[in-house]
């Protein structure tokens, strides 16, 4: 294997690991995200070394209940883990199984952004509005004061 696929892979492996909070090198395992083990006797790759990706780590990155956004956009100014995923794509001899991984890793990617973003551009598309905007219509439940069932307007609850 060339030098430049092994890179690729380990940073496009690890630096969605490591997006994610995971953290490979993690002895018990628990705070693994993807990435299971590393080969003692092989260089990790940047998405794992850089500084940046300790403070990713240690926040939890997005898998974190409040994400440190500023830790994850230092990461991911100074480790281009998107560009290892396209690469992996287009620079690597084509099989089904890095075309696969590759699809794996570009949808965790698109997760990640998710999760960052305000709105989720996934419910948008598929509501066509804004996923906190109320329709024209909309009417607020109410209390009936009933074991705390609720009730649309002129609606019974349930008995």
């Amino acid at each position: 294997m060339s030098a430049r696929f092994q890179e690729l892979v380990g940073n496009a492996i690890l630096g969605i690991d490591t997006l994610w909070g995971g953290d490979v090198m993690c002895a018990s395992g628990v705070g693994r995200f993807i990435a299971d083990s590393w080969f003692s006797d092989e260089p990790l790759p940047p998405a794992y070394t850089d500084p940046a990706a300790a403070r990713v780590r240690a926040s939890g990155g997005v898998s974190a209940k409040a994400p440190d956004r500023k830790a994850i956009q230092a990461y991911l100014e100074r480790v281009d883990i998107l560009g290892a995923i396209r690469a992996l794509k287009t620079e690597t001899p084509r099989s089904d199984y890095l075309a696969g991984l590759a699809l794996c890793f570009e949808t965790m990617w698109d997760l990640a952004m998710e999760v960052l973003e305000s709105a989720s551009r996934s419910l948008i598309a598929v509501a066509c509005r804004h996923p906190l905007a109320r329709p024209r219509n909309h009417r607020p439940l109410r209390q009936t004061g009933t074991r705390g069932r609720v009730a649309g307007p002129g609606r019974v609850p349930f008995a």
